[in-house]
Formats: C-alpha cells, structure tokens, sequence
C-alpha cells in the first residue's frame, strides 16, 4: 500500500513538473508568436501594395500595347490607300 501512494504521489509530482514546464513554454513561445504575427501582416501588406501596382502596371502595358498595334495598323491602312 505504502509503495502505491508513493507512486501516486510522484505520478502527481511529475504531472505539477509537467504542467509547469508546458506552461513556460507556452509563456516563453506567445511574444515569439505575436511578433511573427506582427510581421506577417507587415508582409501581407506588402505583398497587397506589390500585387496592386503589378496589375496596374499589366493593365496599362496591355493598353499601351493595344493602341500601339491600332497605330501599326491604321497606319499600314493609311500606306495602303496611298499606294492603290
């Protein structure tokens, strides 16, 4: 009996040890945790203005390229007609 409550008490000892060491790491890890958080949205936010003025720029070289090519063409047009 005597040997069973001593089993019991250390099962407890270690169980409190455990507990204890579970709940420094979690305190050790939470600012580590937030501060990447914190980074993380700085990153994100980057990445949103990134993504912005790539699709700006993609849209006006589209634009750019399209009335290019209409200039080339009415021109080509234009030399045509001169022509016949």
């Amino acid at each position: 009996m005597k040997t069973l409550n001593l089993i019991k008490e250390q099962d407890e000892a270690l169980d409190e040890l455990h507990n204890r060491e579970i709940n420094n790491e979690l305190e050790t890890q939470n600012p580590m945790l937030k501060n990447m958080d914190s980074q993380m949205d700085k990153v994100n936010s980057k990445m949103k203005k990134a993504q912005k003025k790539l699709e700006s720029y993609v849209e006006k070289s589209s634009n750019t390229c399209l009335m290019t090519i209409i200039c080339v063409e009415i021109l080509f047009f234009l030399l045509l007609i001169s022509v016949f």
